[in-house]
């Protein structure tokens, strides 16, 4: 069925080959939409503006050049007087900062030592911001001055849509959702957490969804857009399809955050997990769905922070793809090489955060043999793999605006699901090693 699809496809680009893909929109320089510092457009021309929000703006006001002088002075220059600040000789705290846990330190000015609002798990609204509430993305007990009320990082959240060539895709809210688990995978913090598939979330046979969108968006890369190493993910050393650009995608998921990063940390960190049913079959090829977290921000511009040591988004060819019968598999298995890394569909019972298939419908329940195995032709594969739960901590900027985008999608075509969920959104005080992301496994 995969090859009639794209057979149609390429029909459709020969008979249109004088016609130019229209790519990502040019935005004017007063169009209102959040830029990085290099002014690199953040959103779709065509969205909801920012309303001044801007990526990379620092959220505190200027130093005072005068330093401690006055009858109410901001000695330490972050923004807050001296009758309004805390304590003003160290400008990490404020009623903006995070805070922190074990430090013994009113770090946000709120009157109580070490009580950061950790979990904040909220029903569906009109208001996006429930994702981000679901995900542990809170709303503090400080007031800002600046913010007029309550301090909270998020400044405002939006499904994403990506179009180029002759087709477009835009988040579905069957697709994208708040929910109080995966399959038997708990929230890893509070009652909740967001998951995104390429197709309908939680329906119990996801490889035979239906494509839902007309046409795939051609030249990804552009229209994503991907810097040159995110664009390696898609196709993953393999030919994209003729026709195409660099790759395609379709059923495209995201959920954009804007968020402003408190004064006092360092670092953001979440945990996530992804699934793919086009495992083990279309390993090592064109058809490679991804989960990617693009961030722009100062420390990292407009870069993937979730992804493996090869600097590859997770993919079913990434190196964490470990959930997955383990090697060797049935009898006649193709591609029996993709098992090499697989620690079963439960995980390790050494290593109990791995996660779990269970429940999830990415397992071969769908099928309902014992091996878990789909048959194409003559050949014989593992139906169902995911990565586990992996955690990834990237570098922020004290007090700056940016912005984080959760994508998952179907490459060169729009069938074999994929699907990814995300929690546990925190801040840290330390910075990564590494700026643009360290991913590894999650304490326990």
């Amino acid at each position: 069925m995969r090859s009639l699809g794209l057979a149609s496809l390429f029909l459709l680009v020969a008979c249109s080959s004088a016609e130019k893909d229209a790519g990502p929109s040019t935005l004017k320089p007063d169009s209102g939409v959040a830029t990085t510092d290099d002014g690199v457009p953040v959103t779709d021309t065509g969205e909801p503006t920012d309303g001044g929000f801007s990526v990379g703006d620092v959220g505190m006001t200027e130093v005072t050049t005068g330093g401690c002088v006055g009858s109410d002075p901001d000695c330490d220059g972050d923004g807050y007087k001296q009758s309004e600040d805390c304590n003003d000789k160290d400008g990490t705290i404020n009623p903006e900062a995070y805070d922190f846990e074990g430090d013994g330190v009113d770090n946000d000015c709120d009157g109580t030592v070490d009580n950061p609002v950790k979990s904040c798990d909220s029903a569906p609204t009109a208001d996006l911001k429930h994702f981000a509430r679901a995900a542990d993305l809170c709303a503090q007990r400080s007031v800002s001055k600046k913010y007029g009320g309550v301090y909270d990082p998020i400044f405002k959240v939006e499904f994403g849509k990506v179009s180029s060539g002759f087709g477009s895709s835009t988040t579905r809210e069957s697709n994208t959702k708040v929910i109080p688990q995966f399959g038997d995978n708990k929230p890893r913090n509070g009652a909740s957490l967001f998951g995104m598939q390429s197709g309908p979330l939680l329906a119990d046979k996801p490889r035979e969804s239906k494509a839902q969108d007309g046409l795939p968006v051609q030249n990804a890369c552009a229209a994503i857009p991907l810097n040159a190493d995110d664009c390696k993910s898609l196709t993953n050393g393999t030919s994209p399809l003729p026709g195409f650009g660099n790759a395609t995608v379709a059923d495209y998921q995201e959920v954009r955050m804007s968020i402003r990063v408190p004064s006092n940390a360092k670092a953001m960190s979440f945990d996530f997990q992804f699934f793919s049913t086009e495992f083990n079959e279309y390993w090592n090829s064109p058809f490679n769905d991804a989960f990617f977290v693009l961030v722009t921000s100062k420390k990292v511009k407009s870069a993937n922070v979730a992804r493996d040591s090869k600097g590859l988004a997770l993919t079913v060819n990434s190196g964490f793809f470990q959930l997955c019968p383990r090697a060797p598999g049935p009898s006649g298995l193709a591609k029996p090489d993709a098992l090499k890394n697989c620690v079963g569909v439960d995980g390790d019972a050494t290593k109990s955060i791995l996660g779990t298939l269970k429940g999830t419908y990415f397992d071969g329940a769908g099928i309902g043999s014992m091996d878990d195995t789909v048959t194409s032709g003559s050949n014989k594969y593992i139906y169902g793999g995911g990565s586990g739960w992996l955690t990834t901590k990237f570098e922020v900027e004290p007090g700056e605006s940016m912005v984080v985008r959760f994508i998952v999608h179907d490459t060169s075509d729009g069938i074999l699901d994929s699907a990814a969920i995300v929690d546990n959104i925190r801040w840290d005080k330390a910075p990564p090693k590494v700026p643009t992301g360290e991913v590894e496994r999650p304490p326990m």
